[in-house]
């Protein structure tokens, strides 16, 4: 019986598991719209007002959405950028979040947002990693108990 258990206990992938997890389609949608949040509060993925990366907003974006504040970016224009957020369960990474930075301008012109604010736009902040390796924990803990 001890040896069984034991048994049991050593087939235990928890790498496995924890992949499981994060490929679970709630979880990345969790992760994307943690992502938004913080872009909302004009914030990347390192805690850094966008303001203070990439500046303010033009005169011509302020003009064209008058409930903008200059110094509070949050790269919410058209919606088109927050809807390309998107994570995926990867291999390697566990997860990874890529989102379309390229923003088609009314005189037509291609702007990079990474360029501007830097590719730190996509991913989480320590919060909300804090928070996901804890949803991540209980889940764990769940799926072991239930192989032993």
């Amino acid at each position: 019986m001890l040896k069984e258990s034991l048994n049991k206990w050593l087939k235990i992938d928890p790498i496995e598991i924890i992949r499981e997890i994060l490929s679970d389609r709630a979880i990345l949608k969790w992760i994307e719209e943690k992502n938004r949040k913080q872009l909302k509060k004009g914030l990347n993925s390192e805690g850094v007002k966008l303001s203070d990366i990439g500046g303010e907003y033009s005169a011509v974006t302020l003009d064209l959405n008058p409930d903008k504040v200059a110094d509070k970016v949050d790269l919410f224009d058209t919606g088109k950028f927050y809807e390309s957020i998107i994570a995926q369960a990867n291999l390697f990474d566990f997860v990874e979040i890529t989102a379309n930075p390229i923003k088609v301008e009314e005189s037509g012109q291609r702007v990079n947002l990474y360029n501007r604010w830097g590719k730190d736009i996509i991913g989480l902040n320590e919060e909300n990693l804090q928070e996901l390796i804890e949803i991540v924990k209980d889940k764990l803990i769940i799926e072991i108990l239930k192989k032993v």
